[in-house]
């Protein structure tokens, strides 16, 4: 029997952010504690690069969005899966390419995006309607992402997403500060083991040549160790 919907967004309203069942990277629904109190968030990480990263919770009994580091063209799924456009940006962002990359946090807690909630990173290779155009931000990762308990997270690079701020319902608030130096030149599914202090890189950097499992020191960016896989990728086995 289905006790509760998460999220199902209504475009109308300019409701963004469906969760989609279907793709291969599911969300990962946990809880942490935050400013002394256990709560409960949903994070979803890129089935594509430009659909981005968004944190879910639970406020005023029903769940909603409440960040996200992502594409202005995730607002109104106005990218295609190659990343060219398929649909103009909302109104309110009409001055922005759909590959320019936003920080949003939801302020005035409606679940529902406005400019004056964003932080917007332009981009220097717009995308059209023929050219897919790159995104401005470090973002992507593989299908096996995972946040970590203290809401930081890591994208292809590799470079590290971390809080600056949190709302006092517990909601992460990310900037363009969030962003840590490049740590290490790796692509692949980053799972931090945070009380080892590591990160744990699977990597498909070069796929489909043969590639390793590695540890990275969350302090100081340093290989703790690595393990050959010579069979990387989605079916490697």
């Amino acid at each position: 029997k289905v006790q509760q919907i998460l999220w199902v967004p209504d475009p109308s309203k300019g409701e963004s952010f469906y969760i989609l069942p279907a793709e291969h990277n599911l969300g990962q629904r946990f809880s942490t504690m935050v400013k002394g109190q256990r709560r409960e968030f949903l994070f979803t990480s890129p089935y594509r690069d430009h659909t981005g990263y968004v944190l879910y919770m639970e406020r005023a009994g029903k769940w909603q969005p409440v960040s996200a580091i992502t594409t202005v063209g995730r607002l109104n799924e106005g990218l295609n899966a190659n990343g060219t456009v398929k649909l103009a940006p909302p109104a309110e962002f009409s001055d922005c390419n759909p590959m320019d990359a936003i920080f949003w946090n939801d302020t005035n807690r409606d679940g529902i995006v406005q400019r004056s909630e964003c932080e917007v990173i332009k981009s220097s290779k717009p995308a059209t309607a023929q050219r897919r155009g790159e995104i401005p931000i470090p973002m992507g990762s593989g299908w096996g992402e995972r946040i970590g308990p203290d809401l930081s997270f890591y994208a292809n690079g590799i470079y590290r997403y971390s809080p600056v701020d949190f709302t006092d319902d517990g909601a992460p608030i990310y900037s363009s500060k969030s962003l840590s130096a490049k740590i290490d030149d790796e692509r692949g599914d980053f799972v931090p083991v945070s009380d080892e202090g590591q990160v744990l890189v699977l990597s498909f950097k070069g796929n489909p040549a043969a590639s390793r499992v590695a540890a990275i020191d969350k302090k100081t960016g340093e290989f703790r160790w690595t393990y050959p896989n010579p069979f990387p990728g989605v079916h490697g086995s």
